[in-house]
């Protein structure tokens, strides 16, 4: 009953992470269950061989209960306590359980049932968007609504992407490495729709992860592996999948394009990524050690974001327009900007249809261009504070919540297991894949701050640390370890 908890649990992330939930207390009851009538509670000696990474992992919790001592607004420290609960319960699970017959098989079989989930979802959305652009005449483009969101399964596409990042590096391990035709061909196709699925879902971080993950994997391929000649065929067929997919879905590449030249050119134009992070670094300067405290850290970053507000509005220089009196420029500047400041304070700041009419309105009364103004103060930086935005970047948000021991705990999961590799001399590239995977989103959304992300990266994390790291020692190779 537990491996199919276990099973089911793994279905259930992609799909809905309130099932997950669920299914996850049903796991834990009945691992409790089977200790009590099967095992007595007595482990596996394997899984104390690296006993000191599990306490390691369960302490990114302890951190953030120890955070609601010193935040002020203790509501919401002790929900970001619950929310995080998991850290502490998968690792203990996976400790004092006995999970020994969680071998490398039984992981291959939890990662094809994830996998198979992912492309059922991808399936389902597929035909529901073909259906529309064949019989309501939408946009073939349109397998999302307009905020992310696909139409018939609400995951946002950035975590989505993660899943399929994973699920690609699986597939491509397997059909590299697994000899039956069956498998292969399943391996092949998924690696095929996973492809296609990371483009459709747009996600910017997503493309960059899924060309950083073939690159990691062709390294494998080629060097680990040391398979040169089916290295070079692959690298052929992973430059015509990219140059295809730059043309094919041309619109998730504009996306990336787009917010390149926004980041590097010299215009009065910010990506809102860039702005919540210059808003955000301050308060981690002026809170380094013990950080804001998990209650704490929203409040904190709204009022750096209106510190940051300000200083776009004192900064800030619009472009005249052709008609504008040159001469008059500075004086006009100060009080096309007094005139937005009052009205936005009369509006509580809130972003709104009317405040951008005024914002146009008042731009043209002084004869300024209108697209800094609509870009960097509403849809950046008034958006971040009206929402109250996190910093979308999960190293700065756990230093601004935890301070630096949390970011170090939170660097442990990466360090981990690869300063284990070293001592024992093996590697093993599946688990290498999932933190390249991690790491790099990290960069780009905080993903420890949705259950979406925290499920699906606690379970795997832990997962795949039990199977390589707390099972006896094989003396000939698996598939996935190279010596």
């Amino acid at each position: 009953m537990e491996w199919i908890s276990m099973i089911l649990f793994t279905i259930s992330i992609p799909l809905s992470w309130r099932l997950a939930s669920y299914l996850m207390v049903c796991l834990f009851v009945c691992g409790g269950l089977k200790g009590i009538f099967e095992h007595g509670f007595k482990p596996n000696p394997n899984q104390y061989r690296n006993k000191t990474a599990y306490f390691i992992f369960m302490a990114t919790w302890v951190i953030y209960l120890v955070s609601v001592l010193y935040s002020a607004n203790t509501e919401v420290a002790w929900t970001q306590v619950g929310k995080k609960l998991i850290f502490f319960l998968f690792p203990l699970y996976f400790l004092i359980s006995n999970l020994s017959y969680l071998t490398k098989d039984r992981l291959k079989i939890l990662c094809y049932c994830f996998t198979i989930s992912i492309l059922t979802i991808f399936l389902a959305n597929f035909f529901y968007a073909s259906y529309d652009f064949l019989f309501k005449g939408a946009a073939i483009d349109r397998f999302f609504t307009s905020n992310g969101i696909m139409k018939i399964h609400v995951v946002h596409h950035s975590y989505m992407s993660m899943y399929v990042c994973f699920s690609i590096a699986f597939c491509f391990i397997e059909f590299f490495s697994e000899k039956g035709r069956k498998l292969k061909v399943f391996n092949g196709i998924g690696l095929l729709l996973l492809s296609v699925f990371v483009f459709l879902l747009q996600s910017r971080a997503g493309i960059l992860c899924m060309g950083l993950l073939f690159a990691v994997l062709w390294i494998w391929l080629t060097f680990i592996k040391k398979q040169k000649k089916l290295g070079i065929i692959v690298a052929i067929m992973f430059c015509l999948i990219a140059v295809a997919g730059c043309f094919v879905f041309s619109s998730s590449i504009k996306r990336i394009t787009d917010t390149f030249k926004t980041v590097t050119s010299n215009d009065k134009k910010e990506d809102i990524r860039m702005s919540l992070l210059r808003s955000a670094f301050p308060v981690i300067t002026n809170n380094w050690f013990l950080g804001t405290g998990c209650g704490d850290r929203c409040d904190e970053l709204v009022k750096a974001y209106k510190i940051y507000r300000n200083q776009i509005l004192r900064d800030f220089r619009p472009e005249p327009t052709a008609e504008a009196n040159l001469s008059l420029y500075e004086q006009n500047r100060i009080a096309c900007l007094d005139s937005i400041i009052q009205f936005l304070n009369v509006n509580n700041y809130a972003v709104n249809d009317t405040v951008l009419s005024y914002t146009k309105k008042i731009a043209q009364l002084y004869q300024f261009e209108y697209f800094s103004f609509e870009k960097n103060l509403h849809h950046n930086i008034n958006n971040a504070i009206y929402n109250e935005f996190n910093s979308h970047n999960q190293y700065f948000d756990t230093a601004i919540s935890t301070g630096i021991i949390g970011l170090v705990l939170l660097l442990a999961y990466f360090f981990v297991p690869i300063i284990l590799w070293i001592m024992n001399k093996k590697f093993d590239i599946l688990y290498f894949s999932f933190i390249i995977i991690i790491a790099f989103n990290a960069l780009f959304e905080s993903i420890f701050e949705s259950q979406t992300g925290i499920e699906f990266f606690v379970f795997f994390n832990i997962l795949l640390f039990h199977t390589y790291f707390c099972q006896p020692i094989e003396k000939q190779p698996t598939r996935y370890i190279i010596h």
